[in-house]
């Protein structure tokens, strides 16, 4: 793991997104604000190169999606060392409680504790993690009712800052409600902010309407590995029945374009799927299919 030097030795340049925008610190002092991270890493290489011109000892970190902290160079920083080298960064320690705040709710998310992972997810919102965000808002949309409209603002918000899967939430939320213009508008953002599924869809859609076909009947987004393994592992623990799943597997298969996203995985799920379609699938064979989707 990379150290960082103590602060008498290095002059450390960490480059943060501020609630204004990205900004550049550097032990007691914060410079500009940029409305893009390329623009913030451009600026904090400038001075870095000036103060390495000077004779100086140089660390350059800059924000990850996720919050974390990275050096640009071969190795990631550790975040002990990192606190060290800029203890008069406030709002560092603030971003990095945020991210410790995201993480736990995740982990209480992906053992099925919504309710617990729920207020810590918007303690760590409030504080601009923008996957808190994003996944808040999905929490919230998914309960519905009274919450679904704070979900859609958390969601907004999240995507306003730049989270791609933010985007690609409301496009679903636009597409489940018909809204075909906000659906499109929301999937182009998602796009351009490089979300992969986005992509495919957005160009299934233009092939459609290009030759004149239905297109809004995307209503499901892309089958993956994982996707194919979680009907599987439901039916190997009864909790759903083979007809259901032979029924998925062969919606699936009739949307070929959405199968993987690209042709080799396409050529490994397709006969998986095909498998799930023939009657008699028992929890013995859907087993068997999981270790053939990983192996």
């Amino acid at each position: 793991m990379t150290q960082i030097h103590p602060e008498s030795d290095v002059r450390p340049y960490v480059v943060l997104r501020f609630s204004e925008g990205w900004g550049i610190v550097c032990r007691g002092w914060k410079a500009g604000r940029f409305s893009t991270l390329a623009q913030a890493v451009r600026a904090a290489e400038r001075l870095a190169g000036e103060a390495l011109a000077l004779g100086d000892r140089v660390d350059l970190l800059v924000q990850s999606p996720f919050g974390e902290l990275e050096r640009r160079g071969p190795e990631p920083a550790a975040w002990e060392t990192i606190m060290e080298a800029t203890p008069r960064i406030p709002e560092l320690r603030r971003q990095l409680d945020a991210v410790r705040l995201f993480n736990e709710a995740a982990r209480l998310d992906l053992e099925g504790q919504e309710a617990a992972a729920l207020p810590l997810y918007r303690r760590a919102a409030l504080m601009g993690q923008t996957y808190a965000q994003s996944n808040l808002g999905v929490l919230l949309t998914t309960v519905g009712g009274r919450w679904r409209a704070e979900g859609v603002r958390w969601l907004k918000r999240a995507a306003f800052a730049g989270n791609a899967t933010a985007a690609w939430n409301l496009a679903m939320e636009e597409r489940l409600s018909e809204n075909r213009g906000a659906y499109l508008r929301w999937l182009a953002v998602a796009a351009r902010l490089g979300h992969e599924e986005a992509l495919v869809v957005q160009a299934e859609i233009a092939r459609r309407r290009a030759a004149g076909e239905p297109w809004f009947m995307l209503r499901t987004a892309l089958v993956d590995a994982l996707d194919v393994a979680i009907e599987l592992d439901e039916v190997r623990e009864g909790e759903e029945t083979p007809e259901d799943a032979a029924e998925w597997a062969a919606g699936a298969i009739g949307r070929r374009w959405a199968v993987g996203l690209d042709p080799a995985q396409r050529a490994r799920l397709l006969p998986v799927l095909w498998e799930m379609t023939a009657p008699g699938l028992t929890p013995q064979r859907a087993t068997e299919l999981i270790y053939k989707l990983v192996g």
